[in-house]
Formats: structure tokens, sequence, C-alpha cells
């Protein structure tokens, strides 16, 4: 089987989206320092302006 014309430009054009995509994660930060979030989240203290945590027996 071969590629038809439509086939290959479709593809072509998925491809420069997911590069186009990369290069503007890679641009912007997107992936600089991805383990500290996960830390942060157990770091914080507790805000003062969240609702009582409900005690369980």
């Amino acid at each position: 089987m071969t590629a038809t014309t439509a086939q290959t430009l479709l593809t072509l054009f998925i491809l420069l989206v997911f590069l186009g995509f990369l290069i503007w994660a890679l641009k912007t930060g997107q992936f600089k320092n991805i383990e500290s979030p996960k830390h942060d989240m157990l770091d914080e203290q507790d805000d003062e302006s969240a609702p009582p945590r409900r005690k369980v027996p």
C-alpha cells in the first residue's frame, strides 16, 4: 500500500503541530524544574482561610 498525498500532508501537519508545541514548551520553560511542585505541595504551611478539617473518629 502506498500513502496518498492527503495522508502524507496530514502526517506532516501533525508532525509540525507537535514540533511547534515542543519548541514552545522548551522556550517558555515548561520542562524546567519539574520535580519541585510535588515537594512544594508538602512544604506549604496551612492556610488560615482554608476551611477547618473534619476530625475522623
